[in-house]
């Protein structure tokens, strides 16, 4: 993802005064086939009254089919003695939330999306499944188009927070019929997808990335 301005949760508390920290709604609900082998993602230590908890997080890859047929690959994370019994090929369902963290790949930092599995189950009974649902403040400017085909698209970025952080969540609207502004509650309902797209380098070589976004089907203005 190409550097954009963020408006951080304090500039948006400082701007109006309605920016609430406490949790948002998070829900995120996948069915999709394993396409990876787990690897190793990171250690989080946990802090309890008297002692540390050492939990170790894997990473993985699971391709959800589009109605389309399209499919969006989607990074997971869970902990890893969660995903032990599964096996690459076998169709889960996922539970958990939709998160984001900030990584430097050696040049510069960029937005790191994936789900954060609470839980995981064998499930070969329904095809596939791409289900979130958030709540988040709008903090990068709206910024509308209209594609080829004459659909117009909205693009921006909310604020969804969680316990002493915040996840930063790239957003597209089909055909918005709402006036949106930075520092606006949303409720947004919709798939998270990957999408390929061509970017070119400043040496004019043309190359692959991969954007991933939710894709809105349901958007309320809460405030």
């Amino acid at each position: 993802m190409d550097t954009i301005n963020i408006v951080s949760s304090e500039q948006l508390q400082s701007n109006k005064n309605k920016f609430d920290k406490k949790f948002n709604k998070n829900i995120t609900k996948v069915v999709g086939k394993i396409v990876t082998e787990p690897v190793h993602s990171h250690d989080f230590i946990l802090n309890k009254r008297d002692t540390k908890e050492h939990i170790i997080y894997s990473r993985f890859v699971v391709d959800i089919q589009r109605l389309s047929g399209v499919s969006d690959f989607i990074n997971v994370v869970i902990k890893s003695n969660l995903i032990n019994e599964y096996k690459v090929g076998q169709t889960v369902e996922i539970a958990g939330q939709l998160r984001s963290r900030s990584t430097f790949d050696g040049v510069k930092n960029k937005l790191d999306l994936f789900i954060l599995a609470n839980a995981i189950r064998e499930n070969e009974e329904v095809v596939s499944q791409n289900d979130i649902e958030i709540d988040g403040y709008i903090c990068t400017e709206p910024n509308s188009k209209t594609t080829l085909t004459g659909r117009n698209i909205t693009e921006f970025i909310i604020a969804v927070n969680r316990i002493k952080a915040t996840s930063y969540i790239p957003i597209i609207v089909w055909n918005s019929e709402h006036i949106l502004k930075i520092g606006d509650k949303l409720n947004l309902k919709g798939r998270f997808q990957s999408r390929d797209y061509i970017k070119r380098l400043e040496t004019g070589e043309d190359i692959t990335k991969t954007a991933y976004e939710l894709s809105v089907s349901k958007l309320e203005l809460l405030f």
